[in-house]
């Protein structure tokens, strides 16, 4: 199954440069009146000089927006065949919204429930099975300026797995998690665009740096990125391919 990197990655650890975030473009970073997005995702490796890419054009995503800039429906291809589907925000009630994951036979394979609180700004997203039954539940913590402060994330019991604090420095992002006794840094930096160029996770020798490369339409989407750890493998790269359309 294709990889979700770019929306399960924004959607779920919402750790960007855009600070105040309404609509799901801007938790992505999309620019303009963005409809649906074709992105593929395979691996590059570099010989000598030469790159070569492993593309397969039959494994893909689309997913799709409305006007207003919200995902509506994530769609997953394997040989060109629809292997998954998830429709996102969809109403429950003023504060409440959910998202179903559908099967090829069209059978519910997951949910997942977004509620949110004016009150204290905070962002409650439960993952439950077909069942319903609660897989597990993460807690972001806003400020009044829509900027996230904290990230907690619990099992299905209810127990703390991973709490997550963030800070914002200029063109810099910084996390520190703690999970399992363990803790742990990482920063982000990104370039004019909003897009990140360099994660670091870790300091010292024990540190691993992954590096990102764009290539971007004419309002400044980007259309393709290559992305390697320096620390592991210079010359293996993964590459996402992205089709752009707009309203």
């Amino acid at each position: 199954m294709i990889k979700r990197i770019i929306i399960l990655f924004c959607l779920i650890t919402f750790w960007g440069c855009n600070d105040k975030i309404d609509t799901d473009l801007q938790r992505l970073n999309l620019k303009g009146r963005v409809h649906t997005i074709k992105s593929y995702i395979y691996t590059a490796h570099k010989v000598k000089e030469d790159v070569i890419e492993e593309r397969d054009t039959t494994t893909y995503s689309i997913d799709t927006f409305t006007k207003e800039g919200q995902l509506s429906t994530s769609e997953y291809y394997e040989a060109n065949i629809l292997t998954q589907k998830t429709t996102h925000n969809i109403v429950i009630d003023n504060n409440t919204k959910q998202s179903i994951t559908y099967d090829t036979k069209g059978n519910v394979q997951s949910y997942r429930v977004i509620k949110y609180n004016k009150k204290d700004y905070t962002i409650n997203i439960s993952t439950l099975n077909d069942q319903k039954e609660l897989q597990n539940k993460m807690v972001l913590q806003y400020n009044k300026e829509k900027v996230l402060l904290e990230q907690n994330i619990y099992d299905a019991s209810n127990k703390l797995i991973s709490k997550s604090t963030f800070k914002r420095k200029g063109e810099m992002s910084f996390m520190t998690v703690i999970e399992n006794g363990e803790k742990r840094n990482f920063s982000r930096k990104f370039n004019q665009y909003k897009d990140v160029i360099e994660d670091i996770l870790g300091y010292g020798t024990n540190s691993q740096t992954v590096t990102y490369q764009y290539t971007y339409d004419q309002i400044h989407n980007w259309t393709k990125r290559i992305s390697g750890n320096i620390n592991m493998d210079p010359n293996k790269k993964q590459v996402i391919a992205r089709t752009i359309n707009y309203y």
